[in-house]
Parts: C-alpha cells; sequence; structure tokens
C-alpha cells in the first residue's frame, strides 16, 4: 500500500505528521485486509535536499516507525514493513537509516540522485491508460513487501 495524503513540502515532515500518517495508514491497511509482512510505502514527493533528508524527513519517518510499532502492541495491528517511495537521495538516506526496509523510487529523474540511486525495490518509470484511467507504471527487483487481498 502508499499512503500518502499532501508531502510535497518540507514543512509536512514532521513527528506529529509522521505518527498521524502511520495512524491512518495502519487502520487503512487493517480495514482492507492487509497482511503483516507487508509495506506500506510513505511517500517524499518533492526532490528533497540532503539536509531536509537527514532532519525533518528521518524524523518524519522515526515517528512512523515508532507508531507502526505502538500499534502492533497496542490495537493487535500486523508487523507491517515502511516503504519510502521518493527521489534517490531520499530513498538511499531512509533506508540506510535504518527507517524503511523497501524503497521505491520516484520516476521523477531530475530529483536528487535518481539518476544514480540502483537498490530499488520498485521504481516508477513511464504511465499508460487502463479502461481510461491513466495508472503510472513501475517495475521491480526481487521482493517489496507486495500482496494480495
Amino acid at each position: 500500500m502508499v499512503f500518502e495524503t499532501d508531502p510535497t513540502y518540507i514543512g509536512y515532515f514532521t513527528s506529529a505528521q509522521g505518527q498521524s500518517d502511520a495512524r491512518s495508514a495502519v487502520f487503512q491497511a487493517m480495514d482492507v485486509g492487509q497482511p503483516g509482512d507487508s509495506a506500506i510505502y510513505f511517500e517524499v514527493d518533492f526532490g528533497a535536499t540532503a539536509s531536509e533528508a537527514s532532519d525533518a524527513i528521518k524524523t518524519y519517518f522515526q515517528a512512523v516507525n515508532h507508531e507502526i510499532a505502538y500499534m502492533m502492541a497496542n490495537f493487535g495491528a500486523p508487523d507491517y514493513a515502511v516503504g519510502v517511495y521518493g527521489d534517490g537521495a531520499i530513498c538511499s538516506a531512509i533506508k540506510s537509516a535504518g527507517l524503511a526496509q523497501f524503497t521505491w523510487l520516484a520516476g521523477a529523474t531530475s530529483w536528487p540522485g535518481s539518476d544514480t540511486y540502483t537498490s530499488w525495490n520498485l521504481k516508477q518509470g513511464g504511465s499508460t491508460t487502463i479502461c481510461g484511467v491513466g495508472v503510472d507504471l513501475d517495475q521491480s527487483s526481487g521482493a517489496f513487501g507486495g500482496f494480495t487481498v
């Protein structure tokens, strides 16, 4: 599952927002029957700088991880893996900090690190129309926390 509200500017990425997003995402995942050991990807949908990644965005993902653990302990939530969707620099920073198990590289090739990041689990690229609806095309590299409901 991908969870997104409005992660398109640095001011969005606070500890309180990470907690709120994680709680909403976990309840939604539970509502649709998403199994444990699958991933919930949280988006960073803009080209963030290295300092933004090391400060506010890491703080946000720390709160996401903490809240998911809290939901498991107090609400019987499954053990969901955390994924990050964003540019190559963000994917690298969040995964190397141990704050995400999976990365989904955004298709915005001009964003920082996107042209050189190769450790992605999912990679966005291209689009098509299916039944009149525009959809992004993605490719996977190994496990990515997917599931079937």
